[in-house]
């Protein structure tokens, strides 16, 4: 991801705004845990750490009394609350309710409602809590724009993403979905 990431930047000859002082964020996306990682002009490439000093943050959302929770806290409201706690939703991205991943998050997570919706399906909460996993992606790529901006003290609009390679075309669109939802421009 690192390595990706230099090579990118340099490779578009830099926008820009990055030629400006702007910095670039880059998110690494996995199955479970997540990598932040800040370019800035003149500055080495930094891992950006997470409010308990990790380097990688837990994929998890989370939802108790009131109040969203993403990562490590939200990891531990999940052991306690499992039905307000969203995990694994990458892979539901621009997933259909009859899909086989689906069918096996259903297994896995069986106090999570699941239902079709005209882009892919949405998960229910036992609260009535609805999102599509597009929005609970997006509320991951915002913290992680938060760890980014705390970590090189300026705003942050653009971010080069790294999904696992078996994504498909459709499941790369509900990503970048998920980014403009976030406030996020991905430039690669």
């Amino acid at each position: 991801m690192i390595r990706f990431l230099l090579l990118f930047v340099v490779s578009c000859g830099l926008s820009s705004d990055f030629a400006n002082g702007v910095a670039v964020m880059s998110v690494d996306l996995g199955s479970e845990w997540m990598k932040v990682a800040i370019v800035s002009p003149g500055v080495p490439m930094e891992i950006v750490l997470n409010t308990d000093s990790q380097r990688k943050t837990p994929i998890i959302v989370s939802f108790r009394d009131g109040e969203r929770l993403i990562g490590d806290s939200a990891q531990a409201v999940a052991t306690r609350f499992p039905d307000k706690a969203f995990a694994y939703f990458l892979d539901l991205l621009a997933k259909h309710q009859n899909s086989s991943v689906v069918q096996l998050f259903h297994k896995r997570f069986p106090y999570h409602k699941i239902a079709d919706t005209s882009n892919g399906i949405s998960l229910t909460t036992s609260d009535g809590l609805v999102f599509t996993p597009e929005e609970l992606l997006s509320m991951v790529l915002s913290k992680a724009k938060v760890y980014a901006e705390e970590a090189s003290k300026q705003p942050i609009n653009d971010c080069v993403i790294t999904v696992p390679p078996y994504f498909t075309q459709a499941e790369r669109r509900a990503l970048l979905l998920a980014a403009d939802l976030a406030k996020l421009k991905v430039l690669q």
